[in-house]
């Protein structure tokens, strides 16, 4: 309750109040929220890689932290998954700031990175724990999307409240620019390296990427 206005609609008094403190009052209505807010993260190789200011890791650690402490701040629980072969981290959801502080101490610890993606991990961990009144919030780069991702995807949407995929991309997953000649790559997963003239290559990969993009 809070006191009444001047000018506000008489009909949100509260009566019972008035009658007994001589007092006008409103009720104030607060959202009863209290979802299961978990944080989807991929922490899988191909997120270590960077070649702006931070890493694909990095930017999603703030992103991570941001969505965490606005969840706990609205009233949600807040749970975490990091995953790539396997599952690296899960802190269960929480509606306690403790949480919060928790879910920062994993996202700085190098133990909880690294890994092959594998979006098959995911179907038991994410579907089978948690109720329907639960967001995702799935940040991944995306990177080797197929139709188990799609699968996963279409279950979770059918499930819960909410789903919302945040794709983190550095430039060079979207785009090679011309004139870069000749440079080792190294694929991210087998650690296998070949030199690679990128300007024979660039038409063929921006297709693939913006392809993979869409």
């Amino acid at each position: 309750l809070r006191e009444y206005v001047e000018g506000e609609d008489a009909s949100l008094i509260e009566w019972n109040s008035l009658a007994r403190t001589t007092k006008p009052y409103v009720k104030v209505f607060k959202e009863e929220r209290m979802l299961d807010v978990i944080i989807l993260l991929d922490v899988s190789n191909t997120m270590l890689l960077g070649f702006t200011k931070y890493t694909k890791n990095e930017y999603s650690s703030i992103l991570a932290g941001i969505l965490g402490y606005s969840a706990l701040n609205a009233g949600d629980k807040l749970g975490i998954i990091m995953f790539s072969d396997k599952i690296k981290g899960i802190l269960e959801p929480s509606v306690s700031m403790d949480n919060f502080f928790i879910m920062a101490r994993m996202l700085a610890d190098k133990q909880y990175y690294g890994g092959i993606k594998d979006w098959s991990i995911l179907f038991k961990p994410i579907l089978s724990i948690f109720s329907p009144d639960t967001y995702v919030f799935f940040i991944s780069d995306f990177i080797g999307a197929n139709n188990v991702l799609y699968d996963l995807v279409s279950k979770m949407v059918n499930k819960f409240t909410g789903v919302l995929c945040l794709m983190v991309r550095d430039p060079l997953d979207s785009y090679l620019p011309e004139g870069i000649g000749y440079v080792y790559l190294a694929d991210p997963n087998t650690g296998e390296i070949i030199l690679v003239d990128v300007d024979k290559i660039r038409e063929k990969y921006n297709k693939e990427a913006q392809k993979e993009e869409k």
